[in-house]
């Protein structure tokens, strides 16, 4: 297995922006807000001029990639973008570009925590209806599926490739942190 110790939830203060040295990574949906700028990025959208770096381009169902091309595969909010019928296909997909024992790092927004914090009063409805539907602000950028934070174990495993090491709160608990394994 992958040494895990590098490893901090995004978006924690101590997380690198960085993919690990000497691994090949993927960051698949990163967009104009690329995280692991040491990985290979993937996206449906060029978004080079924004971001300054290099994108391969097609649809998440269908990566162009050859099975086990990547020991590291990172995809934060991108998840919820695909109908709920299509989430274990799309997270086998996924790990099949994984080589044995090679990390994935998943964030989805926790659906009932951000409307737990709409309804204390804690978050205005505008950004709970972004973090909830998507802000559209582009073509694909919108929210078809929805997650919690009890109930995505389950969802991960209905793809038998995939081991769940954590499953836990991040971005101030709205959102679900998962880091899974290659079986």
């Amino acid at each position: 297995m992958i040494d895990l110790s590098w490893i901090t939830p995004w978006p924690s203060p101590e997380a690198p922006s960085y993919g690990p040295f000497g691994v090949r990574g993927l960051e698949i949906g990163g967009g104009p807000h690329a995280r692991r700028l040491r990985c290979r990025q993937f996206d449906s959208i060029d978004w080079s001029e924004r971001t300054g770096l290099s994108y391969d381009l097609g649809d998440a169902r269908g990566l162009p990639y050859e099975d086990g091309s990547f020991e590291y595969v990172f995809a934060s909010n991108l998840l919820e973008h695909f109908p709920p019928d299509e989430t274990t296909a799309v997270l086998t997909e996924w790990a099949r570009v994984l080589v044995p024992e090679g990390v994935m790092e998943l964030v989805v927004p926790d659906t009932l925590e951000i409307l737990r914090r709409y309804f204390r009063g804690e978050d205005p409805w505008p950004e709970c209806q972004e973090r909830l539907l998507g802000s559209e602000d582009y073509d694909g950028n919108r929210h078809y599926n929805a997650f919690t934070l009890s109930e995505f174990p389950e969802v991960v495993a209905r793809v038998p490739a995939l081991r769940l090491h954590r499953c836990e709160p991040c971005h101030g608990n709205c959102g679900v942190y998962t880091l899974l394994e290659r079986r």
